[in-house]
């Protein structure tokens, strides 16, 4: 459905449809709030986010059943924090992959060093790693969270946005000088 389609349509109300679609928000980010206990992933789409999935970890945390050793104890909860985060990935993967053209970066916030650990211990997919563009410090990773991890994100957000309209610029300029497919001025009032 073109723009043309606006004009060649007769109604008692005006139809907004074509042109909305025009100027929708095409570009995604994907948001993860992780901690230990509990990771909510989400999508963020122009100002409306979209959880896609809430993991929780099961994870024991400090107590300790009486008979294990200090050891022990320590191992088992590694391994059950090095498994949550294998879950967090294989989600994200499951969840960004298959957008992965339209996902312009991913931006992962938590409390304390659970989110450091998962981007440097390199859970994440690699096509998914280099669209990391930032790392922040939040205090939820329920849906709170994710609210909370786009409001220190808009700065991040913001510069994605310059960037876009720079390259939109730039190849506008391309077209003017190259092909000549570009109309401006009295030409398009004509």
């Amino acid at each position: 459905r073109g723009l043309g389609d606006v004009y060649k349509r007769q109604d008692q109300t005006f139809v907004l449809e074509p042109l909305e679609e025009l100027v929708a928000a095409k570009d995604v980010y994907g948001l993860m709030a992780i901690d230990n206990k509990i990771t909510t992933i989400a999508t963020l789409k122009g100002s409306r986010y979209v959880i896609q999935k809430q993991l929780s970890s099961g994870y024991s945390g400090k107590h300790r059943a009486g008979g294990q050793s200090a050891r022990r104890f320590e191992r088992l909860i590694e391994e059950q924090s090095y498994n949550f985060k294998k879950r967090i990935a294989d989600a994200a993967t499951d969840i960004f992959m298959p957008l992965i053209g339209e996902v312009k970066g991913i931006i992962i916030g938590g409390p304390g060093h659970t989110k450091n650990d998962f981007v440097d211990g390199e859970f994440l997919h690699h096509e998914l790693r280099k669209k990391v563009l930032a790392i922040k410090d939040i205090t939820y990773t329920d849906e709170s969270g994710i609210r909370e991890l786009i409001d220190a994100s808009k700065d991040v957000l913001a510069g994605m946005e310059m960037i876009r309209q720079k390259q939109l610029m730039e190849r506008f300029m391309k077209a003017l000088i190259n092909d000549g497919n570009i109309l401006y001025g009295e030409e398009v009032e004509k």
